[in-house]
């Protein structure tokens, strides 16, 4: 067990290192309407919505602001958000409101634990209309519906009303980032004949990579007695999952992991005496892969939590922690070539080196 507890104080580490990639260039505009230019860090949507935490430089100390000492902050070619006053669930609430469209009619996003919502604001009639996927359950004579509140349809189409498209925009509209931002952006360019008024359009509306991957590789002890030698393979799939909101550089992992290894005995290095030793195991992995860089070939350090189950003649079964390092090299647009080699925290003189690719 105090092995799994190193390979989770490792991943602690590598998650306390990725704190500083959190920060990135942008400038906050005060209530007085002041311009000040810095670092923000950028995090999950519900806490970019409740606080700003900023910062002038990297040596500066960090200041927390709340929606009410400021006008609104933005990211350097990313996220805007605005203070907002807004009703939720009969409650005022005055909280930072992600921008995704910018324009005579501008669509504002704000998500919390259970429930999203976005937010009409109509420049002309400064008014704020609220929709959200709430789950409701409608049951009667010949209705037995339940799932998200289908009323936001309804909303959509009476705040669309001066578009000739809004109804059948509206019927279809599903409840997410990609239609509602392009079901905005199409009213504002069509009920602005004169001149495109769309200012801005969230350019990354959703940030989360995932991936999946397979890999091989082998693996070994490290001969320094002569008493005995493993060797053996190694064959597994491997998720991966990285959200900027946290770090861009972090990347955490699981893996499932097939392994097999033969074994050898030595008494002496000039008389060597062999045995067959037959291993299987099923390992699974949690872990973090911090990755240094942005370009094609980009290094990487690694820590993992294992913990192995016995399928054939292992004795090893158990937790055991992992540390190793590697490159990532980017194929096509979205696809990684991976080489990693590895060292056994628990089995000090056991190490591996495999290689993946990764969709």
């Amino acid at each position: 067990m105090k092995y799994l507890f190193l390979g989770l104080f490792l991943l602690l580490s590598v998650c306390l290192k990725a704190q500083e990639t959190r920060f990135h260039s942008g400038y906050i505009i005060t209530a007085s309407k002041d311009t000040i230019q810095g670092e923000i860090m950028l995090r999950t949507d519900e806490q970019n919505s409740k606080s700003c935490i900023f910062r002038e430089n990297p040596q500066s100390e960090e200041q927390h602001f709340s929606p009410a000492e400021l006008h609104s902050y933005h990211f350097i070619n990313g996220k805007h958000y605005y203070s907002q006053q807004v009703t939720l669930d009969q409650e005022p609430k005055l909280l930072f409101l992600e921008c995704l469209v910018k324009g005579r009619l501008t669509l504002y996003y704000y998500p919390t634990t259970f429930v999203q919502y976005y937010f009409f604001y109509d420049e002309e009639t400064g008014t704020l209309t609220a929709i959200n996927n709430q789950k409701v359950k409608v049951s009667g004579k010949n209705t037995n519906y339940e799932g998200t509140d289908l009323r936001y349809k309804g909303i959509t189409r009476y705040v669309m009303r001066q578009w000739d498209e809004a109804e059948k925009r509206s019927e279809n509209l599903q409840f997410n980032h990609k239609d509602m931002i392009r079901a905005v952006v199409d009213y504002n360019n069509a009920v602005c004949t004169d001149q495109n008024c769309v200012t801005y359009e969230v350019n990354d509306p959703s940030p989360t990579r995932k991936q999946w991957g397979v890999f091989g590789g082998y693996a070994g002890n490290i001969v320094h007695d002569y008493s005995k030698y493993l060797s053996g393979y190694e064959i597994g799939i491997q998720f991966s999952f990285i959200s900027p909101r946290l770090s861009p550089s972090l990347a955490f992992l699981g893996e499932v992991v097939y392994a097999g290894s033969g074994q050898s005995y030595a008494n002496s290095p000039d008389a060597l005496v062999y045995g067959d030793f037959k291993a299987q195991c099923i390992a699974f992995k949690l872990g973090g892969r911090y990755i240094f860089g942005q370009q094609a070939l980009r290094p990487f350090v690694q820590v993992d939590a294992q913990f192995a189950f016995e399928i054939g003649e292992a004795s090893d079964t158990g937790a055991s922690a992992l540390a190793g390092a590697g490159l990532l090299y980017r194929v096509f647009k979205k696809h990684d070539i991976f080489v990693q080699g590895y060292w056994n925290a628990r089995y000090t003189e056991r190490w591996g080196i495999r290689a993946g690719f990764l969709f």
